[in-house]
């Protein structure tokens, strides 16, 4: 199991979410950025 985190939800954060939380293996622990309407 990897644990994943990612700062910085910008252009590309909506891609890498959804693809980090259908892999079995990995385990989307965060999710964050500065500016809140982004998340």
């Amino acid at each position: 199991m990897v644990n994943i985190g990612v700062i910085g939800y910008g252009y590309w954060g909506p891609n890498l979410v959804r693809n980090f939380y259908q892999i079995a293996e990995s385990n989307l622990t965060f999710v964050c950025d500065l500016n809140p309407d982004n998340l």
